[in-house]
């Protein structure tokens, strides 16, 4: 990421004189640096990766990071950034949590937070604590808004503080985070070219340390991003929001895409193949890494128009390969016609500062079909929702400083996506520390594995984990989003589980298995065979 641009002009001076008072310079009598616990309330590589390091080369012109890796870092970065995935993540709410115990001194917190490239807009939001012995870390490129705690606040390790955003020269959603020792920017990370001891209480995997690190990846069907992968270091906005994967991909369809998400070094090769329904090679790629960047994405496209093969329609699947040998896959469904599933767009989650007067957030969803109703879950007293728009009456009740709640819209599909909300309240008391664990989400926490057979005859089985206790309901829906089925499967505990689907009457064709678990909601097609 490019350097944090400072506050400037009057702010600049006021938090300078903030931070000398509260004592970047060691005091007499204080103990050594902290230990640092990880700044993030997600373990790294779930949803997570560190992507740059401080530069420890104090030569200008050149650079190189603390295991002497040039590709993860530039000349004066002096901080850890640590990545989510994509803008998607972050509108969830990627949690960071103080790395080590302290006195906050500093705050910025109102400035905008979605900066994808240059030119980019405002100062970057974040704050500094100061540490017993003096020292100070800071947080950087924060989500607008998010930071929840205030200057004269006392905080321990591992308490949340605020969200991932990409504030100020931030092209990706991220944390810029620092150590500052007697006025010196200090590196916290041991390796060959910084033999300084390490801060970390729990060290993590340098980003070097192998040739190819899948992050993310999926199917598509956007057909204008190729030369923005590989070759254009910021990335399609597009691929940094996650593209929308399609629910069903017309046997018609021309083209396929595929992208991927990645960190690795130049010359590393993987595959991507294209698998039919009944498990034939369709189409096969090799791509390889040419350019030397902290991560960086790629795309790929397949001929596709499937319509001319017999009976196409079913799952279908794309598997990664590395030397030969599968270690991912994503499956898709093929059908008669494309659809997409539900999707808050262009945000699926934000943060809100109610000081007392009322505030409204429009929702907007894409891709939904017919009326769009939304729900509340876990909302306090005081917040509504009326004409697609989330209300926060002035009269909310907003016991402690974090409040967080989420509105979930559903179609006439029975499809649903969740928008994320964060309210702060500014004069309310601060939490203790928070787990630090990663709040589950429709992706992670609900979804179906898969079906089998499917195509069936007779009888299908859905296999389905759920991370939460919840009421369940199956209901099944004909391509043109008309119910056929619903059934109660009753309150399934966390774990694994097998559900059996009888024929019954369905007409041969393909159908949408929809399953709700409380507020989540996964899907999957089926096919009926004559």
């Amino acid at each position: 990421m490019l350097p944090p641009r400072r506050p400037s002009g009057p702010l600049l001076l006021a938090l300078t004189a903030v931070s000398l008072l509260a004592g970047y310079m060691m005091l007499p009598g204080e103990s050594r640096l902290p230990m640092l616990e990880w700044p993030i309330g997600w373990a790294n590589h779930d949803g997570v990766f560190v992507q740059l390091g401080p530069d420890t080369d104090s030569a200008t012109g050149s650079w190189t990071d603390w295991e002497c890796y040039p590709q993860f870092t530039y000349d004066g970065h002096r901080g850890t950034d640590i990545m989510a995935y994509n803008f998607r993540l972050m509108d969830q709410g990627v949690p960071v949590v103080a790395a080590a115990p302290g006195l906050v001194t500093w705050v910025v917190s109102d400035q905008f937070d979605r900066n994808y490239w240059t030119p980019y807009i405002g100062q970057p939001n974040g704050l500094n604590i100061r540490h017993a012995d003096g020292s100070s870390s800071q947080y950087f490129h924060l989500r607008q808004h998010s930071i929840s705690v205030v200057p004269g606040d006392r905080v321990e390790s591992g308490q949340f503080i605020g969200f991932i955003g990409s504030s100020g020269s931030s092209p990706n959603p991220h944390l810029h985070f620092e150590l500052w020792e007697n006025g010196i920017s200090r590196d916290p990370n041991q390796g060959p070219c910084n033999p300084r001891l390490s801060l970390w209480s729990t060290e993590f995997d340098h980003p070097g340390g192998s040739d190819f690190t899948l992050l993310d990846w999926d199917v598509f069907l956007d057909t204008d991003l190729a030369g923005a992968e590989n070759n254009n270091y910021l990335g399609d906005k597009r691929l940094k929001n996650r593209p929308f994967r399609p629910l069903t991909v017309a046997a018609s369809e021309p083209t396929l895409g595929v992208w991927v998400q990645m960190q690795g070094q130049i010359g590393a090769v993987y595959e991507v193949r294209v698998l039919d329904h009944a498990g034939n090679e369709f189409a096969r790629q090799s791509k390889g890494i040419s350019f030397s960047r902290s991560v960086q994405w790629h795309v790929l496209y397949f001929d596709f128009d499937a319509a001319s093969m017999e009976g196409p329609e079913g799952e279908w699947q794309v598997e990664l390969l590395r030397d030969g040998h599968p270690t991912e896959s994503r499956r898709f469904q093929v059908a008669d016609q494309t659809t997409f599933p539900l999707r808050f767009f262009p945000l699926a989650g934000r943060t809100l500062l109610h000081t007392g007067s009322t505030l409204r957030d429009t929702l907007r969803v894409r891709s939904g079909s017919g009326t769009v109703a939304y729900e509340l879950v876990d909302a306090p007293a005081g917040v509504s929702v009326e004409s697609g728009v989330t209300i926060v009456s002035d009269s909310a009740v907003l016991p402690t400083r974090n409040t967080h709640f989420k509105v979930a819209a559903t179609d006439s599909r029975g499809l649903a996506d969740t928008m994320y909300y964060h309210l702060v309240n500014p004069n309310g008391p601060l939490e203790g520390v928070a787990t630090s664990v990663r709040r589950p989400d429709v992706p992670t926490g609900f979804r179906i594995q898969s079906a089998y057979p499917n195509p069936f005859v007779d009888e299908v089985t859905i296999l389905l984990t759920t991370r939460v206790s919840a009421d369940t309901e199956l209901t099944v829906y004909d391509m043109l989003g008309r119910e056929v089925r619903r059934r109660s499967l009753g309150h399934l505990a966390a774990g694994d589980h097998s559900i059996s689907v009888a024929r019954d009457r369905l007409a041969p064709g393909n159908y949408l298995a929809v399953i709700r678990a409380g507020s989540g909601t996964a899907t999957h097609g089926l096919t009926v065979l004559p």
